[in-house]
């Protein structure tokens, strides 16, 4: 558990203020509406579906991409991690999923610790399990005796395989097909 640090520590999202800078081309927007514009922009004048790096938003690298299959614009925000958002048409939609997926990382970090915390408690009990002696090795050892000394009685009365008859008895033929008889 730990290896797994603080998301503040980790990633350098900045702490969200009343609109955050967002930098496409190498241009700030400081305004909203003017990002989410600018954004859209960028979308409509993309040329290829591969992801090409467009910017950054509160510390994060954007790569923006067109998936051609589902015919929708893909932003990645790249920290330690990728952070996948689908845009819209919205000017300001678009940067409110950005803040909603970044917002969402402490809830799902803590998910992770909890079930990292879980799956280290079971790890530690199977641990335990694993050195407890078998209680019935002994029944177990008389029993497979026992089948064993079974199985070779049963085997006593065949110890060479039976040779089966490859010709059919007499009223076991198949009979004959008779066949049309043609003239010419």
């Amino acid at each position: 558990m730990a290896r797994i640090l603080p998301l503040s520590r980790k990633t350098p999202i900045q702490t969200r203020t009343a609109s955050p800078p967002l930098t496409l081309a190498g241009v700030t927007h400081a305004d909203k509406k003017e990002a989410g514009a600018a954004l859209l922009t960028m979308c409509q004048t993309m040329l290829s579906p591969e992801a090409t790096q467009v910017g950054s938003y509160r510390g994060l690298t954007l790569e923006l991409a067109f998936d051609t299959f589902a015919r929708e614009y893909r932003l990645t925000m790249i920290g330690q991690l990728r952070h996948t958002v689908t845009l819209g048409t919205d000017v300001f939609g678009n940067l409110q999923r950005m803040d909603n997926a970044l917002e969402g990382l402490p809830i799902k970090e803590q998910a992770c610790r909890e079930q990292l915390f879980n799956l280290q408690t079971q790890l530690e009990t199977a641990k335990a399990e694993v050195q407890k002696p078998f209680p019935r090795e002994e029944e177990l050892t008389t029993k497979t005796a026992r089948l064993e000394e079974l199985n070779s009685l049963l085997n006593l009365d065949h110890k060479e395989p039976e040779i089966v008859d490859a010709e059919p008895d007499e009223d076991q033929r198949l009979p004959e097909r008779r066949r049309p008889q043609m003239e010419r």
